[in-house]
């Protein structure tokens, strides 16, 4: 690895900065805090308020004790604590021995537990419980942290993700499913995960776990047995966080400790404790016939066990979780699979985690942590059309159905010491694989049945095959010092290696891109924008099967009638086949990333009253793909935040925090990108028929395409004329664009924190987010010029309105009836170009858009958009800047939002954790996942593939309006309280705990989108403007536990217990079908139709023996 001599001025200035904390005598004792460890500390006073220096603390924890003396302000700090429960006790002389239970260390948090001594005797003891307060008056950030004590008694999905939702503010990302929710208004892609220190975000994605753009994130294999603590950052992140614009999770698994433990665990939830749910079939779908979801079972087990091999020095600790996950899936009644009956969808995974924790000196921790969770999916159908499950809409299950396998294992090795007084020392270095194998169970051809409705599905479609590996290289420096008041500095260092594989196929036999068309011209000649490489390139390809449409473009001609020169006859039409997708370049790509940070920060409180947190964050990524790589340098992330703690009891917070946020690009765009990938669609293929020109079909139906010639410029009908241009796409020299930076947001918060009683606190605060610069690929054409213009260029880039980095079109534009009163009545795709005449001055029939279309493009509705010329065709779309803004817009994508919470640790029987957001998410750009066309490519989405060109065919793209991660209102309650024998009137059931989860969610921004004129991808291009339909209905629902425990032989404790989630089952409206059409000019009879409900009640039980 080389080392840049700007990263060596970087790093001489940060030793700098430690060396001048080091320095400021007197040191204190310090501890580290981080992504595993946290802290506690406070002050030791009489009952005047005096201190009390010199006082004997000793905090006794999982993994043993630790002995501290308060220092000459009565002070005393203590970090780098395994998360847990701790018991403080305080002795001094001439003072009753002070003791403080059940005291809750959290990670990368320092709580606040003050010990106040009465003068007595030190036989006489005097016990407080949870005094421990969880305002952190030294940091800005914003947390919800939630412990496995917290989470055991609630009612939680198994799932790790499923904690994430109780943090304020924390909603669904859409379509990247619950495993990647939405924080501060990012899409589900933006956040960055990881447990005991390891990345756990998908390299080339950005979701959680292993994530593929068919089935989202699949997980991790962490769920709540293993699970010690969960913490959620959801703003003002400190300097040492990165790689994320969204939110931060940290996980910790469990450690040993100084008492063997060890448990045997079921959890069932079956499939005949789901009550029964609305199914999409009821709501009289014409296009589609969605299948329906019957239940969705879990079984899990697990074992665990852990302990020590030396007291106070040596602990262990290891689990094994193997879980089923099914959807129990059965086709529309009215489909042919019906007859099938139900059909199982079954993931089996096999998770472990391990842990070895090793204390060879008092102030030294060493770590080796390791987890994993090989998974399987067994062979089921899995297509999907409009954003609705067409599995079972077939003739033959086997024929769209796959098995895949995948799975994590991350290890990582840390030390964690005090290297001096008030020096602490932190070094880590992690490595983790991943991989994910799909396999179609027969390779046929994907084509999509739409000569009439509903559509039917054959073959399989596009697969992956990816696996990556990558190490990271932590080191940490802290230093605690006293000079002028209190001084905490921190600088560090992170590196980040990965090498990522991937294998983008699709099933059916590839073919090689035939040179000419079936009247045997060459299609070069044709179509300008033809590139030479791709004829007779191999390529694959997914189809649509459709027919030749009248006059009307709604009512199909009877076989035979359309005039279409090739198209076989079938069903009573004429056919063709459309192609929708194919890669015939770069489909086997290997990616790398090289990602270096730096970072500094400086914690100074100059009294009791005030703290200032003041750093900086430095970036660099190498980001490379097969052929082209590039460098992100110098990204600087500055972060600022102070408090003022008003009465200087640490039971107030008043907080201000800025923040910038880069976000390095996952490696979907270097496979694509930068691994030239070279794409094409809009191919006509003839399918095969018989001498009479009968299609011939195979045992379950599906026709096979002809792909040894092209329909592409022959007749399609005596109406419409010819078919048009195929469509291409290259990342061929593409690349990053020269100059272009890391995307960023800025951020502003304003909070206040108040604690009303021991643990129990109240808070209030104003996050405001937005995005202040973006990355995205960009393409000079407009969707029509992209048919006659003489050169295409683009690249990744830093976009705005005026970015100028294309020779732009001259564009001249006309109506229908200005074409048709010059060319006597024909149309652009009937005309000859020999008797071409030009509607208005410029045209030629070269450079006509709506000739080379093969017909004038089409509003979802069928009407006919302007036509257009491009008069410099020969110039335009080329590379260099023309003095003229390209027509793009202004990305944006602003949060704003307002929360309110209250939290109680538990004490007293019970605990809580109440929260209230009211928040606005508005722009044009939604990040990394877009939800309008379900397109998971960071970076690299078709948002800015084209200009807006001068007939609107991209509609409302850019205008700015309701994101559709936008919820006004999000709201949780959760509760629970531990049956005592002092609880009035129920005594008798000492030992149950009850608890509940109550959630209100206000409804997601409607659209009407239209597909993409060029790719025919559904949910493209609003029409009216983002958010301007209303929203979906608001969601309010309660889960339910209640478990109790029984004791037997002293040592164990058997634990049974129910969860009954959404007890009143409510099933309101989730998402609803917001395509006005199947495909350009084809209106969806099933726009506005129900796409999910929520899910219905349904019941886990649960037993656990532990000792």
């Amino acid at each position: 690895m080389l080392i840049s001599l700007s990263f060596l001025r970087k790093a001489v200035f940060a030793a700098s900065l430690m060396g001048a904390a080091v320095v400021a005598a007197p040191l204190a004792y310090a501890q580290q805090n981080n992504a595993v460890s946290g802290g506690l500390s406070g002050s030791v006073t009489d009952s005047t308020g005096a201190a009390v220096p010199n006082a004997q603390v000793t905090l006794a924890g999982p993994q043993g004790t630790l002995n501290l003396v308060s220092d000459a302000k009565g002070q005393y700090e203590a970090r780098g604590l395994t998360p847990g429960m701790y018991t403080m006790t305080v002795k001094a002389a001439g003072f009753t021995t002070f003791i403080s239970k059940d005291n809750q260390v959290t990670i990368d948090h320092t709580a606040t537990l003050n010990a106040s001594l009465a003068v007595g005797d030190a036989g006489v003891t005097v016990e407080v419980e949870g005094g421990a307060t969880a305002i952190d008056v030294e940091n800005s950030s914003v947390n919800t942290q939630l412990s496995d004590t917290f989470i055991k008694d609630l009612p939680l999905p198994r799932n790790v993700s499923g904690a994430f939702y109780v943090a304020p503010g924390v909603v669904s990302g859409g379509g990247t499913g619950t495993a990647n929710p939405s924080i501060g208004g990012s899409s589900g892609l933006e956040n960055n995960y990881s447990a005991d220190g390891v990345t756990i975000t998908d390299q080339a994605y950005g979701g959680l776990g292993v994530y593929t753009p068919q089935y989202g994130s699949l997980g991790t294999g962490i769920n709540q047995t293993f699970v010690k603590e969960v913490d959620v950052k959801t703003a003002a992140f400190e300097p040492k966080y990165g790689l994320g614009d969204g939110g931060i999770v940290e996980i910790v698994t469990k450690s040993g400790t100084n008492k063997y433990h060890g448990s045997l665990e079921g959890y069932l939830q079956p499939g005949w404790g789901f009550a029964s749910r609305k199914q999409l079939y009821q709501y009289n779908y014409v296009v589609n016939t969605p299948a329906q979801t019957l239940s969705s079972p879990q079984y899990e087990g697990a074992a665990t066990f852990g302990g020590f091999i030396l007291r106070d020095k040596v602990f262990f600790f290891g689990a094994f979780d193997p879980t089923l996950t099914q959807d129990i899936k059965l086709a529309d009644p009215a489909a042919v699979l019906y007859a099938a009956g139900p059909h199982a969808r079954s993931t089996t995974a096999l998770s472990w985690s391990g842990k070895l924790t090793f204390t060879p000196f008092a102030n030294t921790v060493v770590e080796f942590s390791s987890y994993g969770d090989p998974s399987r999916h067994n062979a089921s159908p899995n297509t999907g059309s409009l954003g609705v499950d067409t599995s079972f809409s077939g003739t033959s299950i086997a024929a769209v159905s796959d098995s895949y396998n995948y799975g994590t294992r991350n290890s990582i090795a840390r030390v964690n010491s005090v290297l001096y007084k008030g020096l602490t020392g932190f070094g880590a270095y992690a490595y983790s694989t991943e991989h994910f194998n799909d396999f179609p169970l027969q390779n046929l051809p994907s084509i999509s049945d739409r000569v009439t409705q509903p559509f039917t599905p054959y073959g399989f479609g596009t697969y992956y095959k990816t696996k990556d590996a990558n190490y990271t290289l932590t080191g940490e420096l802290q230093a605690n010092g006293n000079f002028f008041g209190k001084h905490t500095a921190m600088v560090g260092y992170f590196y980040n290696h990965v090498d990522f594989a991937n294998s983008t196929l699709r099933s059916g036999t590839s073919f090689a891109i035939p040179g000419t068309n079936a009247d045997g011209t060459s299609i070069t000649s044709l179509f300008s924008n033809v590139p030479a490489a791709a004829v007779g390139a191999l390529t694959n390809s997914t189809y649509y099967l459709l027919p030749v449409y009248q006059a009307d473009g709604v009512t199909p001609y009877a076989a035979g009638a359309s005039g279409c020169t090739y198209c076989g006859h079938y069903k009573n039409t004429d056919v063709y086949l459309q192609q929708v997708r194919g890669t015939y370049g770069g489909s086997v790509v290997a990616a790398s990333d090289r990602y270096k940070s730096a970072y500094g920060n400086e914690i100074y409180s100059p009294n009791k009253y005030v703290t200032i947190n003041g750093g900086i964050r430095w970036e660099q990524q190498t980001y490379g793909g097969s052929i082209l790589k590039y460098n992100w340098r110098d990204n600087w992330s500055p972060r600022v935040g102070a408090s003022i703690d008003p009465f200087g009891n640490r039971k107030n917070k008043i907080f201000f925090a800025f923040s910038k946020y880069q976000n390095p690009l996952p490696l979907d765009a270097a496979i694509r990108q930068l691994g030239n990938e070279k794409d094409d669609t809009k191919f006509i293929f003839a399918p095969t028929t018989d001498a009479s020109g009968n299609v011939v079909t195979d045992t379950t139906g599906a026709v096979t395409p002809n792909t040894s010639t092209v329909l592409n410029g022959t007749q399609k009908s005596t109406i419409a004329g010819a078919f048009g241009a195929p469509s291409f796409s290259s990342s061929t020299g593409e690349g990053i664009l020269p100059g272009t930076k890391m995307e960023y947001a800025d951020e502003y918060v304003l909070g206040v924190e108040h604690e009303l009683k021991p643990g129990m606190i109240i808070k209030a605060r104003y996050i405001d987010r937005q995005f202040a610069r973006i990355v995205e690929d960009n393409g000079s054409q407009s969707p029509e010029g992209s048919n006659v213009d003489g050169s295409y260029a683009g690249g990744i880039a830093n976009i705005t309105a005026s970015s100028d980095f294309f020779v732009n079109e001259n564009e001249v534009t006309y109506t229908p009836a200005q074409f048709a009163a010059a060319n006597g009545g024909l149309t652009p795709g009937q005309v000859k170009k020999a008797n071409y005449v030009a509607p208005v001055a410029g045209c030629t029939a070269a450079n006509d858009t709506s000739v080379a279309n093969g017909g004038f493009f089409q509003h979802f509705d069928g009407t006919p958009f302007n036509g257009s010329c491009i008069t410099n065709a020969a110039a335009a779309g080329a590379l260099g800047a023309d003095g003229k803004a390209d027509g793009f817009a202004d990305p944006r994508r602003h949060y704003q939002g307002l929360e309110l919470e209250f939290d109680k640790s538990f004490s007293h029987h019970w605990q809580a954790i109440v929260n209230y957001r009211y928040a606005k998410l508005w722009g044009n750009y939604e990040g990394f996942y877009r939800n309008d066309n379900g397109q998971s490519d960071p970076g690299i989405s078709s948002l800015f593939d084209f200009t807006q060109g001068a007939i609107g065919i991209l509609g409302d793209q850019f205008k700015r309006g309701y994101l559709n991660e936008d919820r006004a209102n999000v709201a949780n309650a959760l509760v629970s309280y531990t049956i005592g024998k002092d609880t009035p009137y129920v005594s008798k059931l000492n030992g149950v705990t009850v608890g509940t989860w109550l959630h209100g969610l206000s409804g997601t921004p409607l659209s009407a989108y239209a597909s993409h004129p060029i790719y025919t991808d559904v949910g493209e291009v609003p029409v009216g403007g983002r958010g301007t339909l209303g929203r979906t209905p608001v969601n309010l629902y309660d889960d339910v536990s209640i478990s109790d425990s029984m004791n037997f032989m002293e040592k164990y404790t058997v634990k049974v217990g129910f969860d009954g989630f959404n007890i009143f089952n409510s099933q309101p409206l989730v998402t609803k079908s917001q395509n006005l059409d199947t495909a350009p000019g084809s209106p969806n009879a099933d726009y506005g139709k129900p796409t999910a409900f929520l899910v219905p009640f349904h019941a886990r039980f649960n037993i656990v023996l532990s000792f």
